[in-house]
């Protein structure tokens, strides 16, 4: 037999129905066709044939002479390293059991690409600066075929609060609420490694313990409230204050650390529960950028990130607002 014309799509993209079509001159006792070709390579259904029998790498088609052509639809559902693949398929032709003909066809893969040529190193914010900081990255997209492009940033930082302001907050607190004991965190928060260093502990409970005792102009409580608390004090006795107030100081330092994780570290964190409630600044030591990639059957590929250093130089507690800027150079396939 021979065949009297084929064809190919000329490209398709990964999980892309593309057909292969043959035409064969008749008569001709053709009754069985193998497409074979590698195992990310599937048919997803057939025309003027029946579907005989599918393997990883061998489709096998069949149909009562007499038979003088066939359409074929496949997909290649791997997203290839290269911008443009040429995948190989063989058909084999067979007639009662022997092969007839052989064409060896070639489908077309290709795919996009997006780079990032250029990100910044580092982006300074102060308090005075009346614009915007923008971190610019320049991008090039090569390959084949619109995409779009999804942009994520997180901020990474630091609590940044005195001790002094911090104790005197537990030390208001803590004579509001009657020495009533401190609520437990809950074992689920979703974090790890969250906790206080016990030096840095001891120290603030070494300032709280300063403040109660210094009286109403240290720690801001007006005296009735003072001398209440000071009696709870005495009955309670020194050793079993002191790790009470160890007891409070760390629940509410884990209380307010969880809550300042979970929001902007960029902005204000009005921190609310267990038996404290502050205000925090939060200084931002770097943003980090990523960037994932969507073809137009919705096939996702490689993430690309960037991180920006940020030397945050601001004195004042002032929210703050990073603009991302991102420039787009194509490069795409113009023929194939």
């Amino acid at each position: 037999m021979r065949l009297t014309d084929s064809y190919v799509a000329p490209w398709a993209l990964p999980n892309e129905r593309f057909p292969i079509h043959a035409v064969w001159a008749t008569p001709s006792s053709v009754d069985q066709i193998e497409i074979n070709g590698p195992k990310d390579l599937k048919v997803t259904s057939a025309y003027n044939c029946n579907i005989k029998d599918i393997s990883p790498e061998t489709t096998t088609l069949t149909k009562e002479a007499p038979w003088d052509f066939v359409t074929v639809f496949l997909k290649y559902d791997r997203i290839p390293k290269e911008n443009l693949s040429r995948i190989p398929v063989v058909v084999h032709f067979l007639s009662r059991g022997r092969v007839a003909h052989v064409a060896r066809l070639s489908a077309t893969i290709v795919r996009p690409r997006l780079e990032i040529l250029e990100s910044p190193a580092e982006v300074e914010l102060t308090d005075t600066s009346d614009t915007t900081p923008v971190i610019s990255a320049n991008l090039r997209q090569s390959g084949f075929g619109p995409i779009r492009i999804n942009i994520e940033a997180t901020f990474q930082g630091r609590i940044v609060t005195e001790k002094t302001l911090l104790a005197r907050r537990i030390a208001q607190s803590m004579i509001k609420s009657g020495l009533a004991e401190p609520q437990p965190i809950p074992k689920e928060t979703g974090l790890t490694n969250v906790g206080i260093d016990p030096s840095f502990r001891d120290d603030i409970v070494e300032e709280v313990d300063r403040l109660l005792r210094e009286g109403p102009s240290a720690s801001d409580v007006d005296e009735p409230a003072l001398k209440g608390f000071a009696e709870t004090i005495k009955k309670r006795g020194p050793e079993a204050f002191m790790q009470f107030l160890k007891s409070v100081v760390e629940t509410w330092f884990i209380d307010y650390l969880l809550n300042a994780i979970r929001s902007h570290p960029g902005e204000y964190a009005e921190l609310v529960g267990g038996p404290a409630r502050a205000v925090i600044e939060s200084k931002m030591d770097s943003i980090n950028v990523l960037l994932t990639y969507f073809d137009t059957m919705g096939n996702t590929y490689e993430a690309l990130h960037f991180k920006t250093a940020i030397k945050d130089m601001r004195l004042k507690q002032s929210a703050v607002a990073v603009s991302l800027n991102v420039a787009l150079q194509a490069d795409l396939l113009t023929h194939l």
